[in-house]
């Protein structure tokens, strides 16, 4: 599964997909419960980077119902994340259920103080915010997240984050 979700983030995505499948598939006949939250949260991020968000949304959904039958929540945070890029593309960037959904994950992520999850959620709700208007209520959401980095700063989702908090100082 993993293999895939690579492949498909780099650029083969129906490979990848496939992959993920096949491998989705092997789990639920094996009859293993403990990682299917994360195994259907593994395709519904191929299938975004296929945009095919309708299946993603629908991986999503049944990693939420998964989580709820396993208990196991510690991917709560991206689930919710997953559904609200699933709805952007669906119901549209000004979806009240993106905006909620992106709240839902930072603040799970917060609980957890999953700062890795809680970032790239709140990079996406600061750019929503940022595009009604809202450009100090997004950089102090973006800022109060940012700030808690001391290393790392090269990664995707810092650069990304500090981009963005330029960008909504200037």
């Amino acid at each position: 599964m993993f293999n895939g979700w690579v492949t498909a983030h780099s650029g083969k995505i129906s490979e990848g997909i496939l992959l993920v499948e096949q491998g989705l598939s092997d789990w639920q006949r094996i009859g293993i419960q403990h990682f299917l939250p994360r195994n259907h949260c593994l395709l519904a991020e191929a299938y975004l980077a296929g945009q095919r968000y309708t299946e993603a949304l629908a991986q999503v959904s049944l990693a939420l119902k998964a989580a709820e039958k396993t208990g196991v929540q510690y991917n709560d945070a991206l689930i919710y994340h997953l559904r609200a890029l699933s709805l952007v593309h669906i119901e549209g960037m000004n979806s009240n259920n993106v905006e909620a959904d992106l709240k839902t994950a930072i603040k799970i992520a917060q609980a957890q103080t999953a700062k890795g999850l809680e970032l790239p959620a709140a990079v996406r709700l600061a750019r929503l915010w940022r595009d009604q208007g809202k450009q100090q209520q997004a950089r102090e959401l973006l800022a109060s997240v940012y700030d808690w980095f001391t290393e790392g700063f090269d990664t995707q989702d810092l650069k990304e984050a500090k981009a963005l908090l330029v960008e909504l100082a200037s």
